[in-house]
């Protein structure tokens, strides 16, 4: 306990000694409160425009939603048959890879592969990764949400609750039942779709994609969804990452705004504005 105090009083004494160095200190912490402000807004940003995007649908954005709904429907009628193929095609290497997909896509996973990316681009000070970070936990969060929501309205069994493939409770939160859509190939496809607009290299966008088909196709391959399932979380998870990504910077249509919150640092702590 001596010892602890000896050293608090050293540290503090050099501090004094070197004023420039607590200056430097807080103009960092400034500067990281301010980056993080600007993340934080950019991040509300993107949540209206995510979620507030059905009532500026155009008749294109109409047609492939319903397009979507419709080709869910279709596979539907498949997903017995399917389930029934990827049952009889267990072997060891389709296990391996089965085991990386569903790693891919789990919630633990995913948030440290966004956060991790976030996190590098914010220590070593590159804007260009820390946003890539931002954008996929943002694309993650917010596919992730629109997914729990249907899940618990649809209240699908899953394929191993043997209820067959066309039970449907309706607003149901046991785990057995949230089958529609996949939440695995949902946050898959939502980072991959990130990543791959950012990197902007072709056989980085195929590597992407094809782990993100991984996790879906481990869905199924594991008896915990149906193919209709994944189909329908990997659209939207690709629907809200290509949408994040098309409004990497905010400014560009000033007349869409849908920021509620800003928050920003102030030499004597933080400022909360709402806006409407």
């Amino acid at each position: 306990m001596r010892l602890q105090c000896v050293g608090a009083i050293a540290v503090a004494l050099l501090w004094q000694s070197y004023p420039a160095h607590g200056q430097d200190s807080l103009k960092n912490q400034y500067a990281v409160a301010t980056i993080l402000s600007e993340d934080i807004n950019g991040f509300w940003h993107d949540a209206g425009r995510i979620f507030g995007a059905p009532l500026r649908f155009r008749q294109e954005e109409w047609i492939r939603t319903n397009l979507a709904f419709a080709g869910t429907t279709l596979l539907l009628t498949e997903d017995p048959s399917v389930r029934s193929f990827a049952g009889r095609n267990h072997s060891l290497l389709n296990d391996r890879l089965a085991d990386v997909g569903e790693q891919y896509g789990r919630n633990v996973n995913v948030l440290l592969i966004t956060g991790g990316i976030y996190l590098g681009g914010l220590l070593f000070k590159d804007e260009g990764i820390r946003t890539t970070g931002r954008m996929a936990l943002e694309s993650a969060l917010f596919a992730g949400l629109v997914t729990t929501v249907f899940k618990s309205l649809i209240g699908r069994s899953r394929p191993y609750a043997a209820e067959g493939a066309y039970k449907f409770s309706g607003w149901q939160f046991s785990d057995q039942r949230l089958s529609l859509p996949s939440g695995h190939a949902t946050l898959a496809f939502a980072i991959s779709s990130v990543l791959a607009n950012r990197i902007h290299n072709p056989f980085a966008s195929v590597g992407l994609y094809a782990l993100a088909t991984f996790t879906a196709a481990s869905r199924v391959y594991h008896d915990d969804h149906w193919v209709s399932d994944t189909f329908l979380g990997a659209v939207i998870g690709t629907s809200v990452g290509c949408t994040i990504s098309s409004i990497e910077n905010p400014g560009e249509n000033p007349g869409n705004e849908s920021i509620l919150l800003h928050i920003s640092p102030i030499p004597s702590g933080v400022r909360i504005e709402l806006t409407f």
